[in-house]
């Protein structure tokens, strides 16, 4: 069996010893992480410089496009006068939609009006006495028609100006013999105004 002494001098820790190699070194290592750090450093500011140079590159080019667009905008004076084109054109299309509508309604009242007429017409029975024709314009109404009894005729006349409706006072009467019945007589009432108008 073999025994140790580690109470030996060469079993002893020896104290650590720091040599000029051991500095060198140490000094070596950091100077070479300094430099690797600087050529890092250098080349990122290398490519923000390069990022911003491409950026106000662009920048220039925008801004002598927008100078070049205010320019032809500038020149061209239909550009500037759009928003007034466009608003007169609005106001036209406003003036149109309201003739149509008022158009609209003279249309209707127009329909409503001849159709009241010839209601009013259809109620004025006098006997022996009948019309043939009826012409209605929105002021005029002239009616044609034949008779039996020529006395009949002042009778229709009257009914006519006293209807509501009708309230017409005519311009001109004409009475004239049938020229296919002798029995019979035409009669024409002309220029049919309302008495009020």
């Amino acid at each position: 069996m073999q025994f140790v002494n580690f109470y030996l001098d060469e079993y002893r820790p020896k104290p650590l010893s720091f040599d000029l190699r051991f500095a060198a070194a140490i000094v070596s290592i950091i100077v070479v992480g300094l430099i690797v750090i600087g050529i890092i450093q250098n080349q990122q500011v290398a490519d923000a410089k390069v990022h911003l140079a491409e950026k106000q590159q662009a920048a220039a080019k925008l801004l002598e496009e927008t100078q070049a667009l205010q320019k032809q905008l500038a020149e061209r004076k239909d550009v500037q006068s759009l928003e007034k084109e466009i608003t007169i054109y609005q106001s036209q299309l406003t003036r149109y939609q309201k003739a149509i509508a008022n158009l609209h309604l003279a249309d209707k009242s127009e329909s409503d009006n001849f159709s009241q007429v010839l209601n009013a017409l259809s109620e004025k029975q006098v006997d022996a006495v009948w019309l043939t024709q009826i012409d209605i314009d929105p002021k005029n109404l002239s009616l044609h028609g034949s008779t039996t009894k020529r006395s009949a005729i002042p009778d229709y006349v009257a009914n006519l100006k006293q209807d509501i409706v009708l309230n017409r006072v005519f311009d001109e009467l004409t009475i004239k013999e049938n020229q296919d019945n002798r029995r019979l007589m035409d009669f024409s009432l002309l220029n049919g105004r309302k008495i009020d108008e």
